[in-house]
């Protein structure tokens, strides 16, 4: 069967992206038409390559980007290969920052989405389908914002996450409200359709279901048929009318395999499945759960795979395989707990890293005391000093001139100090952070290695025994070197500030966490060692922030170099904040005391009233 999510995306891609208007002049045209040949098969690559050839020298870099590369990462991603269209849109993109172009990128983030939608790393599809949306909202095009409310509407509807796909979908009708004869009008309606019944709205969702399934067949719109039937399936369920909600899940099935959409055979054999055992219908609710077992441990959606086996165990005990039954309800309950587990390793991960970043904050504080009272005692010599040149009525020109120039050596004195201080706190965190992730490393992660070997090759362990323990040594290894290299980052000194960030946005990525990196400008920023080292810092510093304060879902690390001026931004999704509320804890304190020594500006863009933040970071070239 197709990936009916993918399919999904990319026909609603192909209708949004055809609402910014465009210029086309002859050029753009025949380019688009020689990737639409080469997609349909009229044409080979060496030919249409070879005439794209000719035609980017006669190419702007704007027109090369918007005619171009958008359709050829257009042509790839229909053609069934999203990591190369991904990969073009990126590189379009960091162009595009300079540049400036809004319409462009929002055409590229749309692109960018469907990539990742059709790959199914839908976190990833969201946040560039997200970004589109900000921008066509402040460009005004009313239309595009709708098409991008589908899209995220219908990624949410393929994670069965409908309270969220019923916000979008109600935002996206709300703007076609008026243009029922838009060819997404119908889809999103039964989305909406749908999430309202999911939510205990029926009457509106019985509703909103009649007049989807009625646009859907006078259009032809087969996937907006599907999904209003099965709308009504759920209405007529949750009703208590299992005959009917049957006819209806089996109707709306039948579409689904006819077009291959093998997300809605997964949600209307689950309809099917519970309606059989509502009924009493056992066998055929064996039937029902088996194939939509299968469907489900292909997509590998822990929430759905526990409720299939926890009602597939049901319809076995129905039938009187009592072995049958209990071995579902052990998966369902092992789901259920692996689920739960990952929740807690998390949460001892944050533990873990607050405390490190406390225990650091303290350390720091000690030393600033430690700076302050040699500064109390400095300023008390200085004033002994002074009031005895005014006894003596300072002695001449002579005098003025030494105390002026012993002022200026013991403040030249003081900020030496104070950087040698500050270095050697520096030098000092790292090499305890060097040594913590050494003996983790070479420590913990060596004695997990040979655990894992030793229950490996010992024959007189069960294997399915041996499995599950290796397993757990595996994710606990995996765990234990990526807090190593976070304490001691080995790429920063090997190759630099920017691939350090690059590789740690990538080490720290993870399910219900993305954080992405880009850099813009002249790649050879001319930065010392302990100026970079100083950054890295900071910029785990800012995403843990973002983490542990923001409880952010995405994260964008950007970094730009113009030659004269090194820029760093840091940018999250989460709870907003106001930046002039000293209560905020000492991190972002000491993240501005860090700057301020580098003679860096620093500036954090966010409010109480809106969501996510924005930080800021200058450096002059000179510094």
């Amino acid at each position: 069967m197709k990936n009916s999510a993918g399919y999904i995306l990319v026909l609603i891609f192909v209708l949004s992206s055809t609402s910014i208007a465009w210029a086309k002049e002859k050029d753009s045209i025949l380019i688009e038409s020689l990737f639409n040949d080469l997609l349909k098969g009229n044409k080979d690559s060496v030919e249409v390559y070879t005439e794209t050839a000719r035609l980017e020298k006669k190419l702007d870099v704007f027109k090369r980007l918007n005619w171009l590369i958008y359709n050829e990462a257009k042509y790839y991603l229909f053609s069934g290969k999203p990591e190369k269209a991904a990969q073009l849109a990126k590189n379009a993109i960091c162009v595009l920052h300079v540049i400036d172009s809004k319409k462009s990128l929002i055409k590229f983030y749309t692109l960018l989405g469907s990539s990742y939608s059709f790959r199914q790393d839908y976190q990833n599809g969201i946040f560039y389908f997200k970004k589109s949306l900000e921008l066509a909202e402040q460009a005004g095009m009313e239309l595009q914002v709708a098409y991008l409310h589908n899209n995220i509407a219908n990624v949410f509807f393929s994670l069965l996450d409908f309270e969220a796909a019923h916000q979008h979908a109600e935002a996206a009708i709300t703007i076609l409200e008026y243009r029922k004869e838009d060819p997404n009008y119908a889809s999103i309606l039964a989305i909406l359709s749908v999430s309202k019944a999911k939510i205990g709205d029926f009457e509106l969702a019985e509703k909103l279901a009649l007049e989807a399934r009625s646009i859907a067949g006078e259009q032809s719109n087969y996937m907006a048929l599907i999904i209003a039937i099965h709308a009504l399936g759920e209405i007529d369920m949750n009703r208590a009318n299992y005959e009917e909600a049957y006819a209806y899940y089996y109707q709306s099935l039948a579409l689904a395999e006819r077009f291959q959409l093998s997300h809605f055979v997964l949600l209307n054999s689950i309809g099917l499945l519970n309606a059989s055992i509502e009924s009493r219908l056992f066998t055929e609710a064996v039937v029902h759960g088996e194939r939509a077992l299968e469907i489900a441990s292909q997509v590998k959606n822990n929430s759905t795979l526990y409720s299939i086996n926890r009602h597939l165990a049901r319809a076995y005990e129905g039938v009187g395989n009592y072995e049958k039954a209990f071995n579902l309800s052990k998966e369902a309950h092992q789901i259920y707990l692996e689920t739960n587990k990952k929740e807690t390793q998390e949460a001892i991960n944050d533990l873990l890293i607050q405390y490190d970043t406390e225990k650091k904050e303290k350390e720091i504080t000690a030393a600033r005391l430690k700076l302050l009272a040699s500064d109390i005692q400095t300023s008390r010599l200085l004033n002994l000093l002074m009031f005895i040149g005014f006894l003596l009525l300072i002695g001449g020109i002579g005098f003025l001139i030494y105390r002026t120039r012993t002022r200026e050596r013991i403040y030249r004195m003081k900020a030496k100090n104070r950087k040698e201080l500050f270095n050697a706190l520096i030098r000092g965190e790292e090499r305890e952070r060097k040594r913590m992730g050494n003996e983790l490393h070479d420590g913990l992660a060596s004695h997990l290695i040979g655990i894992k070997y030793r229950l490996e090759t010992d024959a007189h362990l069960p294997s399915d025994f041996k499995q599950d323990i290796v397993q757990k040594i595996n994710i606990a290894h995996s765990e234990t070197r990526r807090i190593a290299h976070n304490l001691a980052p080995t790429g920063l000194e090997e190759y630099g500030l920017l691939i350090a960030i690059e590789q740690f946005a990538k080490d720290n990525s993870r399910p219900g966490l993305v954080i992405d990196y880009a850099h813009v400008g002249n790649p050879n920023v001319l930065l010392n060692k302990n100026t970079e080292l100083i950054l890295f810092r900071i910029v785990q510093e800012l995403v843990q922030n973002a983490l542990k304060h923001a409880k952010a879902n995405s994260i964008f690390i950007q970094t730009s170099f113009d030659g004269k001026m090194f820029t760093l931004q840091v940018e999250n999704d989460g709870v907003g904040f106001n930046p002039a509320n000293t209560s905020n804890g000492n991190g972002l304190k000491s993240v501005a005391n860090r700057l301020k020594f580098l003679n860096a500006s620093f500036s954090i863009d966010s409010s109480e009233k809106s969501s996510g933040a924005v930080a800021y970071i200058s450096l002059p070239l000179s510094n």
